[in-house]
């Protein structure tokens, strides 16, 4: 008999899944937005590349286009892979894939989606021979310029960006691929763009600027703009502060240094403030003990203590690149070789110290400090020292990287592209996003008044307001710092929970300083945060996609299933079951299933929830005996 009535709960459970699934859910009106809806039965090219073969489609990511701009600025290509050498895939897997987006900023010059007919290639084609969906973003940058109007200044290429994603978000259920696991990718401006997705989701920041092309705005249900992976390479971010950083990482603490002897008045004033921003804004704190440097967890970090904090970010590195990356990884006889040669008159073992076991294997590495990684990379040299191999010279003029519109260039000028400005005032209307004349990239704090102090250069408020809001725009610890604090008045920001975060070790342009403050900040929030320097490459797409993939995959990887159940009590003898499922894996990421079910007292079966048979037995109306998966 009890027998009998537990398989009249199942099939009754069953049905019931059944019937909620056949029911189709209430008519959404999205109003214009419609014609935003993917249309699955669009034209569509299938290309065979590297040995996968792919339907590739392009689409328009909002309503409004730019007319005086090329539209498939505004446009993404889909590529969804369909078999790899000849075998077909299960569509259901591609479709619960990841989905690599991948964006064109590159000197801050924005870019086109290809045709579909264009062949993947690169990081997309790695990609999609994993059986995974990739996604390729045009969007606006530097150089959109058109009778004289600067359509790509600051914040329409992060607008562009969002509006892709709000796209993708909106059409989840439409695009195969899984767009709750979005890995989003770019290097130098495009790194840059890809922390600002990462550390941004959801913000209401930009929304002005969205709106103007016709971009999902947030209050439409299923739009948002959050992503589940950062993976830049070589990010130029930070830029409000990112030249103060790397003077700092070159010199030191310069404030009581001699001006005109020791150093020169910039760089001082430079160190000066990278030190007040690093104690007052970021207050980064210490997540792991280090205690030859005299560190524990929870300690802050200083001045005194944040060299050497990030040092072993440099030696992990190191051992990477050594057991992983290079020629005969982990080969004794090729690492000793490797070491004993030298780059730029700079002889490696000199200055990096391994340790191997018993049997060869390579356990540690260890680097003398920051000096020697600077004398190393003479790639920077023509910026920070006076001859190849030198130590950095700290009376030498810097040539800005990050902030080129916003302090001295060897010659004095450098405030505006389309003409020097050493004096006088600047008008809120020549720098406006919306009436732009020149192609300025960010001001910082620093540099506006280093030209106010030094050249007599002035601005109105309204300047002021701008260039704050534009530095902020791509200021990725300027979102970090806003959620720490609670802060929603930019909105209830997402941060992505996983970062895979790389640079070349030789980069000239994204400092290593800015990078591991970064990561620094990402692990105090309790994100996951992967981030290592390329050795010996410079700036450019990381040639570590391999170890990209590999740590992705890792967040696949599902750890534990838990399931929980609550009754509710209604009228007569009939209660609400409900039951929740949650997967959790080895990245942060979780994935929760819930349904409810109508049942009477004392019921106890089996119910499908999610890809899940969940087993409850419940007493009278409120008490939960058992719940377990099946």
């Amino acid at each position: 008999m009890k027998r009998k009535y537990l398989s009249i709960l199942i099939v009754l459970a069953l049905l019931t899944a059944l019937f909620t699934f056949a029911t189709p859910a209430a008519a959404v009106d999205y109003g214009e937005f419609e014609a935003l809806r993917f249309n699955p039965d669009m034209a569509y090219s299938t290309l065979t590349t590297g040995g996968v073969t792919y339907n590739a489609y392009r689409v328009t990511y909002c309503l409004d286009p730019i007319p005086a701009l090329n539209e498939a600025i505004f446009m993404m290509t889909i590529r969804v892979p369909v078999s790899i050498n000849g075998v077909a895939l299960d569509p259901d897997e591609v479709a619960n894939s990841p989905v690599l987006v991948r964006n064109p900023w590159s000197g801050d010059a924005g870019g086109t989606a290809p045709t579909a007919s264009t062949a993947a290639s690169g990081q997309l084609l790695t990609y999609l021979q994993e059986g995974w969906v990739t996604v390729q973003l045009g969007m606006r940058g530097n150089g959109n310029t058109v009778a004289g109007y600067q359509y790509g200044k600051l914040p329409g290429p992060i607008a562009d960006l969002k509006s892709a994603l709000r796209y993708l978000h909106f059409n989840d259920d439409l695009i195969p691929g899984d767009m709750n696991k979005i890995v989003f990718s770019g290097s130098s401006s495009g790194g840059s763009a890809t922390v600002m997705m990462g550390a941004s989701g959801n913000t209401t920041l930009y929304e002005d600027a969205i709106a103007e092309i016709g971009g999902l705005p947030l209050s439409l249900p299923g739009v948002r703009d959050d992503i589940w992976c950062a993976a830049p390479s070589c990010a130029v971010m930070m830029r409000g502060n990112a030249d103060c950083a790397t003077t700092w990482g070159l010199f030191g603490d310069l404030t009581d240094a001699e001006v005109g002897v020791e150093t020169s008045k910039l760089n001082r004033l430079m160190t000066m403030e990278f030190i007040r921003y690093l104690e007052e804004e970021m207050n980064l704190i210490a997540q792991y003990d280090l205690p030859e440097a005299g560190i524990y967890k929870g300690d802050k970090l200083t001045n005194d203590n944040y060299a050497a904090y990030i040092l072993p970010n440099l030696e992990r590195s190191l051992m990477y690149y050594l057991n992983v990356q290079m020629a005969n990884a982990g080969n004794r006889t090729a690492i000793e070789n490797y070491l004993a040669g030298n780059k730029n008159g700079v002889v490696r073992n000199t200055w990096i110290f391994p340790t191997f076991d018993e049997n060869d294997v390579l356990i540690d590495v260890k680097v003398s400090g920051w000096e020697d990684y600077w004398r190393y990379n003479s790639s920077l040299a023509f910026e920070y020292a006076d001859a190849p191999g030198g130590a950095p010279n700290p009376m030498r003029r810097i040539q800005f990287r990050y902030d080129p519109n916003a302090y001295d260039s060897y010659t004095n000028n450098i405030i505006g592209a389309n003409g020097a400005v050493t004096a006088g005032t600047l008008g809120s209307s020549s720098r406006s996003f919306n009436i732009p004349t020149i192609n300025a990239s960010v001001y910082s704090k620093f540099g506006i008044e280093w030209q106010m102090n030094e050249h007599g250069v002035t601005f109105d408020q309204a300047t002021l307001d701008l260039l704050e809001f534009q530095r902020n725009s791509v200021d990725p610890m300027y979102f970090l710092l806003e959620k720490q604090a609670g802060n929603t008045s930019i909105g209830d920001i997402t941060v992505a929970p996983n970062w895979v975060t790389r640079g070349g070790s030789f980069d000239p342009v994204a400092s290593p300083i800015t990078k591991f403050a970064l990561q620094a900040k990402l692990l105090e929030m309790g994100y996951n945060c992967d981030s290592m320097m390329t050795w010996d490459q410079t700036h450019a797409e990381t040639n570590d996609i391999p170890g990209q993939i590999r740590f992705i995959k890792g967040l696949l990887e599902l750890d534990y299933v838990d399931a929980a159940a609550s009754e509710e009590k209604l009228s007569g003898n009939k209660n609400n079951l409900t039951i929740t499922v949650t997967e959790t894996y080895v990245g942060t990421q979780t994935i929760v299933y819930t349904e409810t079910f109508s049942i009477s007292n004392n019921a106890a079966g089996y119910y499908q929830v999610g890809p899940y048979s969940v087993y409850v037995d419940t007493k009278g109306n409120d008490q939960i005996r058992a719940c377990y998966i099946a």
